[in-house]
């Protein structure tokens, strides 16, 4: 699509189709929770440019990889994306920022991560952060989920999404955050548009 340049640090999110991507947008909303975004996948832009030169890094099924923009989404047009730009990371912070989530290629997907979300739901977000604590003290290999990979990022430089850990940070959490804290994330790409803004 003309005119779309992404950033290193991009954050995009995706909505998916399917019984996963719905699985994971009704069971990481609290009860009660009016979701604005609806959300289930999110990923980072790690080499700027127009679409056909960008890459983004993501926690899949088959772990943390880095994949063409293009590759991954298409040509455009893009309704079922958002991508949010943070406005005060530029220069060496943005460099740290992509090599430290580069830094986390070849982890394994936390596919326990489905289970917990359930259990969150039933008991209001704390299985998961506890689960994955626990994990990581007793050194199990850190396996991640989508969001979790980049709210341990964004982390570093003290954006927390209103979120206790970047473990209890889910797709529409973040996407929600975004677009509430527009003062500090500007929307690039609007959700069901396909448009730059």
């Amino acid at each position: 699509m003309a005119g779309l340049i992404l950033y290193p640090g991009d954050a995009i999110f995706v909505k998916g189709k399917g019984k996963i991507p719905w699985f994971i947008r009704f069971f990481t909303k609290e009860a009660g929770e009016k979701a604005k975004t609806k959300y289930n996948h999110g990923e980072m832009v790690t080499v700027g440019g127009p679409p056909e030169e960008a890459q983004i890094i993501e926690a899949v099924g088959n772990g943390v990889q880095e994949i063409g923009f293009v590759e991954k989404h298409g040509s455009g047009p893009w309704p079922n994306l958002a991508i949010y730009r943070r406005r005060d990371v530029a220069g060496k912070e943005l460099v740290r920022l992509v090599a430290d989530v580069r830094k986390e290629l070849g982890e394994g997907y936390d596919y326990g991560s489905l289970l917990l979300i359930f259990g969150d739901w039933l008991v209001g977000q704390t299985i998961r952060r506890r689960v994955t604590f626990l994990a990581r003290l007793g050194g199990v290999s850190p396996m991640v989920f989508c969001t979790e990979l980049m709210a341990r990022t964004y982390r570093k430089i003290g954006e927390t999404f209103g979120r206790p850990s970047a473990s209890s940070t889910y797709p529409d959490d973040m996407g929600d955050w975004m677009e509430e804290h527009n003062e500090e994330w500007a929307c690039v790409l609007a959700f069901g548009e396909g448009d730059v803004k």
